[in-house]
């Protein structure tokens, strides 16, 4: 899967992956291209942000002049989104009521990571606002009027489905309590949250393999990079998600 290599001599993944003690495998993953530890290059997760802002600026301005075409844009959003910004969530401590807006300091509720992980990454909206809104107010705002996949089907069916769609990172909400991310790549669906169950910290699994993801019973699904005017409004900057 290309957007999961290197393209783009801003950003320079490695081809190694160093791994820390955690429950989960993580060859299943790096195996894929997944970064799962943090870039050494950042220092800090604000330095990242910060560098994402500028080299986003620049990006919108190479875009707008036709420099680079829009499926470049769209790997340059999923491999800074998932293996940029995603490795310093990993490992964060969740709870319920969890606030934090720092990776691995505090814990962070399910919504509240999504709405960090997203501010952070440059949408405009208020975080407390969008964490504080069911999954399918949420999904709702992103989509951008596009459709909303929704699904109150066997897990095995919605899997099937999700996997007939493109490769690119969606945003998924579970029932009314739950929220994560979904990458499609290589026929396989990976799912990024802070999860409820052990290790009760943000990670990324294979969906069919998350007992999170299994228990669901409504699921409601948009993609962020396959979205046209979403990715417009990310680039340019124009207006805030409102609810």
């Amino acid at each position: 899967m290309k957007y999961l290599k290197p393209f783009i001599i801003l950003f320079i993944f490695a081809n190694t992956f160093a791994c820390k003690e955690t429950q989960v495998d993580k060859s299943k993953f790096t195996e894929f291209g997944f970064r799962l530890e943090k870039d050494p290059q950042w220092e800090t997760y604000m330095d990242l942000v910060k560098r994402t802002q500028t080299i986003k600026v620049h990006t919108a301005s190479s875009y707008k002049n036709e420099e680079i075409s829009s499926e470049k844009l769209r790997v340059f959003f999923i491999e800074n989104l998932i293996n940029y910004h995603m490795p310093f969530w990993y490992g964060t401590g969740w709870s319920a009521d969890g606030r934090t807006r720092k990776p691995r300091e505090g814990t962070t509720s399910a919504s509240n990571f999504v709405a960090v992980v997203l501010k952070d990454f440059g949408f405009n909206y208020n975080v407390q606002k969008i964490a504080q809104r069911t999954p399918l107010q949420i999904v709702e705002a992103f989509s951008q009027g596009e459709q909303i996949f929704t699904a109150k089907m066997s897990t095995k069916e919605v899997l099937r489905h999700m996997k007939s769609q493109s490769d690119n990172v969606y945003l998924l909400g579970l029932d009314n309590n739950h929220y994560g991310f979904i990458v499609k790549a290589y026929d396989e669906l990976f799912f990024i949250h802070a999860s409820y169950l052990p290790p009760k910290e943000v990670l990324i699994e294979r969906a069919d393999e998350s007992a999170v993801f299994d228990t669901a019973t409504v699921y409601y699904m948009i993609s962020l990079s396959g979205n046209e005017k979403l990715m417009d409004r990310w680039l340019f900057k124009k207006g805030e998600i409102s609810l």
